[in-house]
């Protein structure tokens, strides 16, 4: 498997605090790498870092081999690397199909403006081919025409994630993604993340729900104080004591195996 995204020493500091420190990471396409740990470990600024949303301090972040350090976010996007954020990014007022068609007219570089006035162009009919797909692959298609205002959480996940997959990216960044999911939710959106990496997306998250990770994941990165303090398959990560004991303690205080 070829790996997608890098980073090297990748360091971060706000206030001459430092969040993240000399990060070494790595995604491969067709896998599912997952970022845990507590609240203050760095997992989120290590991901604005990667995305561009954030200048890193030192360091360099690869995709594809290529080095992209200091690129915006709407340029590695047009690349191919998505992100979704902790707090949804959807537009209220819109549709979920117009919610998706605006970002798949946006990835085609006609723009936002020209597609909410509706201009006609090849790329707009690309557009809508795309978040037709979309939709049905992630199982909104029954509510296309629903104002996002009035959705739930977790079928906002679904559309912000469903943003995301209208740039038709190879390496795909998620935030938080199974927060607001119930249980029946998360079953399927576990099935999803396997979808996605079975067509050779490079699929990293950051998680807190540790009985979804030690299910989907491929590989576990754990941080700590901004530092990566183990990384592996999360049979043998996350059922250490130690990890447990440095990183867990405050979300469980038995071995994920003897959890109820």
């Amino acid at each position: 498997m070829s790996t997608t995204l890098q980073a090297l020493g990748l360091s971060k500091s706000y206030n001459d605090v430092l969040i993240v420190d000399h990060v070494d990471f790595s995604a491969e396409a067709g896998r599912i790498t997952v970022i845990v740990g507590p609240n203050g470990a760095g997992k989120t600024t290590l991901f604005n870092c990667l995305s561009g949303v954030e200048p890193i301090d030192a360091g360099v972040v690869l995709h594809r081999g290529d080095d992209v350090t200091g690129w915006s976010p709407d340029a590695l996007s047009r690349r191919g690397l998505a992100r979704t954020f902790q707090r949804s990014s959807v537009f209220p007022t819109l549709t979920v199909s117009d919610n998706l068609r605006v970002a798949a007219e946006n990835h085609g570089r006609r723009g936002i403006l020209r597609g909410v006035v509706g201009m006609r162009d090849p790329g707009r009919r690309r557009a809508v081919r795309t978040v037709r797909t979309v939709l049905a692959e992630l199982g909104l298609s029954a509510i296309a025409d629903v104002r996002a205002a009035v959705l739930p959480s977790g079928t906002l996940r679904l559309v912000e994630l469903g943003r995301a997959l209208c740039g038709q990216p190879d390496t795909l960044l998620l935030d938080e993604p199974a927060s607001g999911l119930d249980d029946a939710e998360t079953e399927e959106f576990h099935q999803l993340l396997h979808r996605l990496a079975a067509r050779e997306l490079a699929v990293v998250m950051v998680e807190h729900d540790l009985e979804l990770v030690d299910e989907t994941a491929d590989v576990v990165y754990v941080m700590d104080a901004g530092r990566v303090v183990a990384v592996g398959p999360p049979g043998d990560v996350l059922g250490r004591s130690d990890v447990q004991a440095r990183l867990f303690g405050h979300l469980i205080d038995r071995p994920l195996d003897q959890a109820p």
